[in-house]
């Protein structure tokens, strides 16, 4: 009986462990599961969508494009150009031949300019003629081709004037340079002056132009006229004219036949910027840029330590005339002294007085009308922007003949 009782205590310890044995195994999924099948689907698609982004990702990357990213700012092919951007030097400024000629070419070309002038539809042909077309002159990045690209002329203007222009050109379409012509006045750049700014330089040059006439006797001839010429070049490292681009041109003073319109200029700029207001700074280095004489590069210290270069200067009772006797005005001009600001003029104990400007002047003067009268004429002027090319406004001033070597005096209120 006791062995009965045994054998059933463990059949029933036997049986609960199978069970427990049971209960611990995890069922193993088969593939003809419809719940599964969707699962490994799912994961198929996830995985399938992952690798679609990747491949996305990768072509949206063009090596090309990423290796010469200039192209899609300017739409140049820069490689294709042969054209790398440009190291800035330490070393002080010059002027190369090939930028001082371009510089000479514009100048010779449109006169005054500001950038905005490229926009102009007649820019486009002046270029071509001027710096395409020109068998005085050529770009050097050019000067060993026969024929230039559409693109290869869009990038030199792009290199003269920093804008991009597309020109009125088929693509494929090529510029002959053996059709080149010169053009009949000569012009050059007799002598400069840098100053540095933050990003460019004023050039503050001369430049001279060789007319060709017919004299009195009948036969060619050639006279020769000098214009100071202030210049500003803006980095542009892009630019085939070691990288800088011409970013505007003005004309400080222009030697003309009409000794008299070159003062009555003179006169209305000095009116414009003043009159007799102090500080006389500005006024002074009009007059001195009027009078004086070109000379080698000259500096000085001024009274805030500051290095002020220049290459005009006057002698001092020479600009001290010229106050008492056009402008009736008494100025005594003492060595040592600065008589302004950025534009002024320094009186050295030399016995001249030498021009100064580290600021250029926007506006410029054309003469609209003058009216000669018996005792007196009466000038009007137009007020022009320089940077613009627009009309400012207008206004009049009277001079009076005067026994002087100017023959003219202003008449004072």
């Amino acid at each position: 009986m006791i062995m009965k009782k045994f054998n059933l205590i463990a059949l029933l310890i036997l049986t609960v462990t199978l069970l427990s044995s049971c209960s611990l195994v995890r069922k193993e999924p088969v593939d003809d599961d419809p719940a599964i099948e969707n699962l490994h689907e799912a994961e198929t698609v996830a995985e399938k969508e992952e690798e679609n982004v990747k491949t996305v990702a990768e072509d949206e990357v063009d090596p090309e494009e990423d290796k010469n990213t200039t192209k899609n700012e300017f739409g140049f092919d820069f490689e294709k150009l042969g054209v790398k951007p440009y190291s800035y030097s330490s070393e002080e400024f010059e002027l190369s031949d090939d930028l001082k000629g371009a510089i000479v070419e514009m100048f010779a070309s449109t006169k005054n300019w500001k950038t905005t002038d490229a926009y102009e539809p007649e820019w486009e042909e002046i270029f071509i003629d001027r710096f395409i077309l020109n068998s005085w002159y050529g770009p050097k990045y050019i000067e060993s081709k026969s024929v230039i690209t559409k693109e290869e002329a869009e990038y030199i203007q792009f290199s003269l004037t920093g804008e991009r222009l597309y020109f009125n050109m088929d693509e494929d379409e090529l510029i002959d340079r053996s059709k080149s012509s010169s053009p009949f006045n000569y012009t050059y750049m007799d002598s400069y002056l840098v100053t540095k700014q933050e990003d460019s330089y004023w050039v503050d040059s001369v430049i001279k132009t060789q007319y060709k006439y017919i004299n009195d006797d009948g036969e060619l001839d050639v006279k020769e006229k000098t214009e100071k010429v202030l210049i500003t070049l803006k980095e542009n490292p892009y630019s085939c004219f070691d990288g800088y681009s011409i970013e505007d041109i003005y004309i400080r003073y222009s030697e003309s036949d009409d000794d008299e319109e070159e003062l009555f200029k003179l006169i209305g700029m000095i009116i414009d910027a003043g009159g007799e207001a102090q500080p006389y700074g500005m006024i002074d280095y009009f007059v001195a840029s009027y009078l004086g004489e070109i000379i080698d590069n000259k500096t000085f210290t001024d009274k805030e330590g500051y290095e002020r270069t220049t290459n005009i200067r006057v002698p001092t009772q020479k600009i001290e005339s010229f106050y008492k006797d056009v402008l009736g005005v008494d100025r005594t001009f003492n060595s040592g002294e600065y008589t302004g600001g950025e534009m002024c003029v320094y009186c050295d104990d030399d016995g001249y007085c030498y021009g100064l400007n580290s600021a250029g002047y926007g506006t410029y003067m054309v003469i609209d009308s003058v009216d000669r009268q018996e005792d007196k004429t009466v000038v009007k002027v137009l007020v022009m922007n320089d940077y613009e090319g627009e009309e400012e406004g207008t206004f009049e001033f009277t001079v009076i003949p005067a026994d002087n070597e100017y023959g003219f005096s202003l008449l004072r209120d």
